[in-house]
């Protein structure tokens, strides 16, 4: 943020409702609403009371090249026509347990263990018929020996799983874990819903796009901080690349290169696939019966495969 100010970056708290571009190069216009905070309001932010603009007012700018960022809001780009997105939902609390099994250097990435089939009445009943759900996984980060985050989530469906449902599923998984989550002792509460996959932009368009307005986020897991982030110099460099060889134009066809080219296409393409694969799974084996995984490889004849390269372990301890 210091470098951004350092190099005359200002910051607007208003929203664009249009961007216009212009075919000859000149610069895009953008219009929208910009807020205004009086001092009352910011020194009634400052002791911690929610802040409201004061007023708005309209305004109008132009620019070289705009580049939208507004996260999974849609309505500044172009999408290519296709199935909609997958869903990942997550519900979690940090709450303090005094005394928590879980080991404070030690995360729990997906713990699949207890997602499975809800059954009537009680918890455990011997030949009970289970009903299919869709599958959520436990996620724990302890914070010290007493305090401890955990996160019931959805790696990926084609519905939004309820919040309610997930945390419903939480305190379901601890109680059988012997762990009560009492209300006082909650120290903060999350909940999140993120789009995964669907129709990427369309590429190139003379708007910019990064992060996951961009697409970036992996559509079987999704992250994108880290792809974002490996991706940014590179991109920086072929906008202003493109600046300077041809202008706005050639800039946002070299950005949506670097983006969305030939090989980030393949790649996403073989990510979807994995993601449509997630949401097909119409079972998951309960704790005491995991079966082996085989995976079958095509290779090139004659090429040698290490054994440990073939060797899958699961770890199937309750």
């Amino acid at each position: 943020m210091k470098r951004c100010a350092d190099a005359g970056v200002k910051y607007l708290p208003g929203m664009v409702d249009s961007v216009e571009h212009h075919e000859d190069g000149a610069p895009s216009v953008l219009k929208g609403t910009l807020a205004e905070y009086d001092e009352d309001s910011k020194q009634s932010g400052a002791g911690g009371g929610s802040v409201g603009a004061s007023e708005f007012t309209e305004f109008t700018v132009s620019a070289s090249i705009v580049v939208c960022s507004t996260g999974h809001n849609r309505d500044m780009l172009r999408y290519n026509e296709g199935p909609p997105p997958g869903w990942q939902t997550a519900y979690g609390v940090e709450v303090r347990i005094p005394g928590h099994p879980f080991e404070v250097n030690k995360a729990v990435f997906m713990d699949f263990r207890q997602s499975d089939p809800e059954l009537e009445g009680e918890f455990e009943i011997p030949g009970a018929d289970g009903i299919w759900r869709v599958p959520s996984f436990l996620y724990v980060l302890p914070v010290d020996k007493d305090t401890v985050f955990v996160e019931e989530t959805c790696l990926v469906s084609r519905v939004q799983v309820p919040f309610d449902e997930l945390k419903r599923r939480l305190y379901r998984r601890l109680k059988r874990m012997g762990l009560a989550v009492e209300k006082g002792n909650i120290i903060e509460e999350e909940a999140s819903w993120i789009p995964l996959g669907g129709t990427p932009p369309v590429s190139p368009q003379r708007t910019l796009a990064y992060g996951a307005a961009a697409g970036l986020v992996h559509p079987a897991s999704g992250y994108s901080i880290v792809n974002s982030l490996r991706r940014a110099p590179r991109f920086a460099d072929a906008v202003v690349a493109g600046l300077k060889k041809g202008g706005p134009t050639e800039a946002s066809a070299r950005g949506w290169d670097v983006l969305w080219g030939d090989e980030p296409r393949r790649q996403v393409g073989f990510y979807q696939f994995g993601m449509e694969l997630l949401m097909s799974l119409r079972r998951v084996f309960p704790t005491h019966h995991i079966p082996p995984l085989r995976l079958s490889i095509l290779v090139p004849e004659g090429t040698v495969i290490p054994s440990d390269c073939l060797s899958i372990h699961r770890d199937t301890r309750d």
